[in-house]
């Protein structure tokens, strides 16, 4: 893995001590309205009051030296109000289920409460007035989730509360997930990933990656929670010549219990390096109150390259007239990871073409380029010749077919094609594999236009000869 972006932090970590922010799930029961969930993000360890501060609507007043809830949503506690016969009552999520126990307090004593507290060997610390116990106090903790409900005022030792729903903290505060993940390399799909995260194996330089992954709002349908503007967004760090390579899904919504499959798709560039990359994958959305809701997973992709392959990556030629040169290209690309040598082969029979190359090349992405003259003797017909090329290195073969244009340039209105991008080359006429090029033809010359010039000259000077003589003769 590489961990070059994430050295900053590493090091920002040794050297200060942060404090995380956590998420903690609210579900609230009032007596007057439906219920409703909230989800809050304090630092970890916050005290129940600075957790529950975070609700919209949540009023304390200070009593024996810690604040009390005292109203959420125009309910009140007996706490706050004598004549009150309800109470807000805070209760604390264990293992899925709501436990007896109200937590302790809001912000009193030193202690953080937890599920092994004991009433009994705490009774001394008990406040009749407050109804807590003051040595002990919630502290956050990520994925708590935090039950309000409005019950009757106890008279005694409080009942298990009679909570409608039992919503989850990923259901509260992380309904948009990730459910599933399917990776197919060149079409075939690779086991190792899920939702969880993974390995893709046995890709290739050049080879092409895609995600099928399940996203699905696994809210719940009793808060109508439908997530807006979510997008999946698919980062493969540093493969690029050190960038990144990204794909992304449109924009799209869900409604609480709906799901959705995307696809993403990475091209991975002909020359990658052999490493494993890091694959991170995003997922954001909103609900229609503005809360943002984000998860990720983390997935790795280990590119292997081949030890013995060669590619093709061109083999064209420009089109040629009767009894005039062209040019056969060449351009073969070593990506095997081993130096190779081999032997390649330009053949057509009809031409009398069979045209042999040795080449070597090294295992670092090395190019061998060749450009083969050859001469198109006047006696063959015009027309498309499929030229082929045969690739022989260490045992492995390799081919490919262009066609080779040839052209009467003798008829009218004949024009030439050059190879794209390349510039139009006057090139030798050299034997070419034991067949003799044919001598340049002789190119007729043009009729002179001298005589007509020099006979112009003496019939002008003559005419000025008489005119002249004919003054001269005039005034004697």
């Amino acid at each position: 893995m590489k961990f070059r972006r994430y050295l900053p932090f590493l090091i920002l970590i040794l050297l200060f001590k942060s404090v995380a922010a956590v998420k903690v799930g609210v579900y609230i029961e009032p007596r007057l309205t439906d219920p409703y969930i909230a989800c809050v993000e304090v630092e970890e360890g916050a005290d129940g009051f600075e957790t529950l501060s975070k609700l919209t609507n949540a009023n304390f007043e200070i009593i024996e030296d810690q604040h009390i809830l005292c109203s959420l949503d125009d309910d009140l506690s007996f706490i706050c109000d004598p004549e009150s016969d309800r109470s807000l009552r805070v209760h604390l999520q264990n293992n899925g289920e709501w436990y007896d126990e109200p937590i302790t307090s809001y912000d009193a004593g030193n202690n953080c409460y937890d599920f092994s507290f004991n009433y009994f060997a705490n009774f001394i610390y008990y406040s009749f007035t407050t109804h807590t116990f003051s040595n002990n106090h919630y502290c956050a903790k990520h994925g708590d989730v935090l039950g309000i409900v409005n019950e009757p005022k106890p008279t005694a030792k409080p009942k298990p509360p009679e909570f409608s729903l039992t919503p989850t903290f990923d259901q509260i505060c992380q309904p948009l997930q990730i459910k599933d993940i399917d990776a197919f390399v060149d079409g075939d799909k690779k086991s190792g990933i899920d939702e969880t995260g993974g390995e893709i194996k046995d890709v290739l330089p050049g080879s092409t990656v895609k995600l099928k992954i399940e996203l699905k709002n696994i809210g719940l349908e009793e808060f109508d929670n439908e997530i807006e503007d979510i997008l999946i967004t698919g980062t493969l760090e540093d493969i690029k010549d050190g960038k990144d390579i990204d794909d992304s899904s449109k924009e799209f919504e869900l409604d609480a219990g709906d799901d959705k499959k995307v696809n993403l798709e990475f091209k991975i560039p002909e020359y990658a390096e052999e490493d494993t990359y890091d694959l991170l994958l995003e997922v954001e959305g909103e609900d229609k109150n503005n809360f943002q809701y984000s998860s990720e997973v983390e997935l790795e992709l280990s590119v292997e390259r081949e030890k013995h392959k060669l590619q093709i990556e061109n083999f064209e030629t420009r089109d040629v007239c009767l009894g005039s040169t062209t040019t056969i290209v060449i351009n073969i690309r070593n990506i095997g990871s081993s130096d190779k040598d081999g032997v390649l082969e330009i053949t057509n029979d009809k031409l009398l073409l069979s045209a042999k190359r040795v080449f070597e090349l090294e295992g670092d992405y090395s190019l061998y380029t060749e450009e083969i003259p050859f001469f198109v003797p006047k006696k063959v017909k015009a027309g498309k010749y499929p030229l082929s090329l045969n690739i022989d290195y260490g045992g492995d073969t390799l081919g490919d077919i262009t066609h080779l244009n040839v052209l009467n340039c003798d008829k009218k209105n004949t024009t030439v094609t050059k190879i794209s991008d390349k510039k139009e080359e006057q090139l030798p006429t050299p034997s070419f594999q034991g067949f003799a090029a044919s001598p340049p033809e002789k190119i007729e010359s043009e009729p002179s236009l001298i005589f007509p010039v020099i006979i112009g000259i003496i019939l002008v000077s003559s005419v000025i000869f008489f005119i002249l003589l004919i003054l001269v003769i005039s005034k004697r």
